[in-house]
């Protein structure tokens, strides 16, 4: 038994005897997808090589001279195929106008072997893709066995991937291993699909204290502004979310937010307090005091509930300074009990002492007037 290879194509077998039955036969073919022998000379196929070629050494009659025996030649067909991957998405996040939000790109790697050694193909094995896109590797022999790994997932919260061959046997991973390659090369095709979260936020509205009352028909303003960062959006980020909504009011208006991506950093904000005493902002059963808060975009089912609360306080009339209080009207004007409160007493006995110094002084005049005359 022989070794054939690229670089040591050829082998010499000598002093074989003549009249001897020999049969060449390939016991290796390096995963070739078909193998024959042919006679050089002829270019004639003489059988398949795994089965092997017959033949008796020598010529006819008695020769005493060594004889050179036909030529043969072992041919190997390594058919070629290609592997083709198609980039998806699986996401509902969108930004606050309903435009759907962009990912990628995305890196993946094509590794093969045939007989156990590497094998490339035409193309770099690390491949850039895009989605929504077929990337394709070419000119790798079949029978080959690849492993395709997707090697930058853009931040994805999951990977699945999907082969052609097997589709209903979906790999949720970011590598999967190839069934060996046929020569079809959409029957080679794999499929990488990407999963992207999304958070869900509901935003009411809370009024308490002593002035809740007439607060609770005041409609108010919160904006709400996200920035996701991640492979897509490196820091500092991109802003995935900016919108007002008006919350509140006799119709106790609330905000919902049903597709915004999971990992955004968010921050609300109440744009008008409505002249409240104080504001304080509840992330779930968090609070923060003040009209800004900030909360983090977690995928769930059910949605992060955030509560801006104002409190609405009536500040009472203040006291009069005397500290007699107000008047009881069944006393005409007096203070408590009847009596005169002490500011209108104190007017009234100026009026008085004023009126007796004018009759007081006219009785004088008077009298004078009168003494003069007698």
């Amino acid at each position: 038994m022989r070794t054939l290879s690229r670089t040591d194509p050829t082998t010499l077998y000598e002093h074989l005897p003549q009249g001897a039955e020999c049969t060449v036969r390939e016991t290796a073919d390096g995963g070739a997808t078909s193998s024959q022998i042919v006679d050089v000379a002829t270019g004639d196929s003489l059988g398949d090589a795994t089965t092997g070629y017959r033949f008796t050494v020598g010529a006819p009659g008695l020769q005493t001279t060594d004889q050179a025996q036909p030529a043969l030649q072992v041919q190997n067909t390594f058919l070629l195929t290609s592997v083709p991957v198609t980039k998806k998405i699986d996401s509902a996040a969108t930004d606050a106008t309903g435009r759907p939000l962009d990912y990628g790109p995305f890196l993946a790697t094509l590794v093969c072997t045939l007989d156990g050694e590497p094998v490339t193909a035409a193309e770099d094995a690390t491949q850039t893709l895009a989605v929504g896109t077929t990337t394709t590797w070419t000119e790798l022999p079949v029978g080959a066995v690849c492993r395709v790994e997707e090697t930058r997932t853009a931040g994805a919260s999951g990977t699945q991937i999907v082969v052609a061959s097997a589709p209903e046997a979906p790999v949720d991973a970011t590598f999967s291993d190839l069934p060996a390659l046929v020569e079809a090369g959409a029957d080679n095709k794999v499929t990488i699909v990407n999963r992207y979260d999304i958070a869900k936020v509901v935003v009411s509205k809370s009024v308490i204290g002593t002035g809740a009352a007439k607060a609770r028909s005041k409609v108010f303003t919160v904006h709400v502004e996200c920035v996701l960062t991640d492979d897509t959006r490196p820091a500092p980020g991109a802003v995935v979310w900016s919108k007002d909504y008006r919350i509140g009011g006799p119709k106790r208006l609330t905000a919902s937010i049903g597709t915004l991506a999971a990992g955004a950093r968010c921050v609300i904000t109440e744009t008008a307090t409505g002249n409240a005493t104080s504001t304080r902002i509840f992330i779930g059963s968090t609070s923060t005091s003040g009209p800004s808060a900030t909360f983090a975009a977690v995928a769930g089912v059910n949605p992060l509930e955030v509560t801006v609360e104002n409190t609405f306080t009536v500040v009472p009339p203040k006291k009069d300074p005397g500290g007699t209080g107000g008047e009881d009207p069944r006393a005409g004007g007096r203070g408590p009990g009847g009596r005169l409160a002490r500011t209108g007493a104190s007017v009234l006995l100026w009026l008085q002492a004023a009126s007796l110094l004018a009759a007081g002084g006219f009785v004088l005049v008077m009298a004078a007037r009168r003494r003069r005359e007698d």
